[in-house]
């Protein structure tokens, strides 16, 4: 699944619709991916359910929907549907953003 979500994403992210098409996947995304699971080893969290949430954080904003964040969980949760993990993922999805960071 972990693989599947990957390209997927970055799929998206290369879509030229998208105005950050250009490099939103490698200087975001990665790291992010990157940060994200450096701080799995020293929290002990399962490093495929810290992937999936980097992964899908911003797939929302990547396909220019307001409130990214919910929208976001939205698409994640129809994306993971039988991870075990779902509830959670969808859960830091939908809270990774304080309201008024909505744009950048």
């Amino acid at each position: 699944m972990l693989e599947e979500i990957k390209q997927r994403v970055k799929e998206e992210c290369s879509n030229p619709n998208f105005k950050h098409h250009k490099w939103f996947w490698e200087y975001h995304i990665i790291p992010m991916k990157n940060i994200a699971l450096e701080l799995a080893k020293d929290y002990d969290i399962d490093s495929e359910v810290i992937e999936l949430i980097a992964y899908l954080h911003d797939i929302a904003k990547i396909r220019r929907k307001d409130n990214h964040a919910l929208e976001g969980a939205k698409i994640a949760s129809e994306w993971i549907e039988e991870h075990p993990q779902k509830a959670l993922v969808v859960e830091c999805i939908a809270k990774h953003i304080k309201p008024s960071n909505e744009d950048y």
